[in-house]
């Protein structure tokens, strides 16, 4: 197995200039009402920057703000910025969970009050299922093609402590292996790790996640939103089955042993197919899950017609 994406090391002023860089990009939209930073920095070199931008109701951008980026500050963005509407934005806290928005150009439109009634628990749990599930569809697709991405390995771990409260999870087996992997994460760049022990904390942590991911599914149930093929891309799908696995399309070429890089792995996703087994999947979704995953479809057309280069505001895989 070979290891790649190593985080770099940063200091937190180069975070606030990269943002800076992009709050001037971003101020000279015509449209534009608000720029926020969602999440925190709290390890410099492997936390990313996430902003969302929003903009009046009729904006139609179809350029990438980050392009001009240096890839010094390219680095701390590991994906798009989120981009949405006013009224999707307002509309959107009654089926998202980002956290600590700190507004830093324009007006602050974040409304009151969240309205998401009497649901909310149960919403959180169909987000944090489909947060675990997005997990492990991209740690079983990495140890397939023999390369881990570390940096993006220690940001899904963090994700992970909000789907334990959620999904109330306490098993003591995932919980001590989500907990090595964090301590690898905390002290990276102050501590020294063997490739035996990185690759033993991995495959632990993916027996385990496994493991809890499909307890907590057949304890609680996943719904799938109302269609006849339930794609996440390209070379990903889903389908309903008894125990949680997935099945292989396509030859993987051994790049692990003369090319390990990002690149790579994106050829093999072009040659490799995955359709990933879930149990326990639920019909009938009552109504508050069909507005969500109305909302995020809604959400992934807007953008994809008026806001190309940006991130759908929705936290729905579908």
């Amino acid at each position: 197995m070979k290891l790649i994406d190593f985080p770099v090391i940063h200091e937190l002023s180069d975070y606030t200039s990269a943002i800076n860089e992009v709050i001037s990009i971003l101020s000279e939209i015509d449209g534009i009402i608000s720029i926020y930073q969602i999440g925190n920095t709290g390890t410099p070199g492997i936390s990313d920057i996430d902003l969302i931008a929003v903009f009046d109701n009729n904006v139609n951008y179809l350029f990438n703000p980050l392009e001009s980026l240096s890839p010094e500050y390219s680095y701390l963005f590991k994906h798009n910025i989120y981009g949405t509407n006013k009224t999707t934005f307002e509309n959107g806290f009654k089926y998202t969970y980002f956290h600590n928005y700190n507004l830093l150009h324009g007006k602050n439109i974040i409304p009151l009050t969240e309205s998401r009634g009497n649901y909310d628990s149960f919403l959180k749990k169909q987000i944090a299922l489909e947060y675990l599930i997005r997990s492990y569809v991209s740690l079983s697709i990495e140890l397939e093609y023999k390369m881990i991405k570390l940096r993006s390995l220690f940001l899904h771990a963090k994700g992970m402590l909000y789907d334990i409260d959620y999904l109330n999870i306490t098993d003591p087996g995932f919980i001590e292996s989500l907990n090595s992997l964090l301590y690898i994460r905390d002290n990276w760049f102050t501590n020294t790790f063997s490739h035996k022990t990185l690759e033993s904390t991995i495959f632990n942590f993916f027996d385990e996640l496994k493991s809890t991911l499909e307890s907590a599914l057949n304890h609680y149930g996943l719904y799938f939103p109302p269609s006849k093929s339930i794609n996440i891309s390209k070379n990903i799908s889903f389908k309903s089955c008894e125990s949680l696995g997935y099945r292989k399309q396509g030859f993987v070429l051994p790049f692990h042993y003369f090319a390990p890089s990002n690149f790579s792995i994106k050829l093999l996703n072009r040659l490799c197919g995955f359709v990933f087994l879930i149990p326990n999947v639920q019909s009938n979704p009552p109504a508050y899950i069909n507005d969500y995953f109305a909302f995020s479809i809604n959400s992934r057309y807007y953008n994809l017609n008026c806001l190309s280069y940006f991130l759908p505001f929705t936290m729905s895989m579908f």
